[in-house]
């Protein structure tokens, strides 16, 4: 420190302070008043630009995360609109499915009632094909050579 150049300074200290350094330098801790004021100086103004350092580092690392935070926002929001997409897809399927359950519903109830009319056909041909039978044995009954007259056709 002896070799640098020194400026005077006049500071005014409040009686505690003033007190507190009277004491420390009585016990030996500092070799004068100056000593001591330079050493809390250079203290404080180093631990002033350690903290400036730390609070670039963290504005540093707020950046950083404010940045990923912006991007995680953007994704959510592109997700977001996949989701609802997803969603519509999945609503209009849904709706579809029904659709198609009404219609198979319909259809089996359709052929429920096509399986009936068959059945009926069935039934009124065989009853047909019965009469028919019934005829034919009659007219094989009738004696064969017993016409009607050609004036009775009823």
């Amino acid at each position: 420190m002896s070799n640098e150049s020194k400026i005077q300074v006049t500071v005014k200290l409040p009686l505690n302070i003033h007190s507190v350094l009277t004491q420390r330098v009585n016990e030996g801790t500092y070799q004068s008043m100056s000593a001591a004021l330079i050493v809390a100086l250079e203290k404080e103004l180093t631990e002033t630009v350690k903290q400036s350092e730390d609070m670039l580092q963290t504005d540093n690392k707020c950046q950083i995360l404010t940045a990923d935070l912006e991007k995680n926002v953007s994704e959510m929001g592109i997700l977001q609109a996949i989701f609802q997409g997803s969603l519509k897809l999945s609503e209009e399927k849904d709706k579809r499915i029904y659709d198609l359950e009404k219609e198979i519903e319909a259809l089996l109830t359709e052929l429920k009632k096509i399986n009936q009319d068959k059945e009926d056909l069935k039934s009124m041909h065989n009853n047909y094909m019965l009469q028919m039978q019934t005829l034919i044995n009659q007219r094989a009954i009738e004696v064969p050579g017993a016409k009607k007259p050609w004036w009775r056709f009823w």
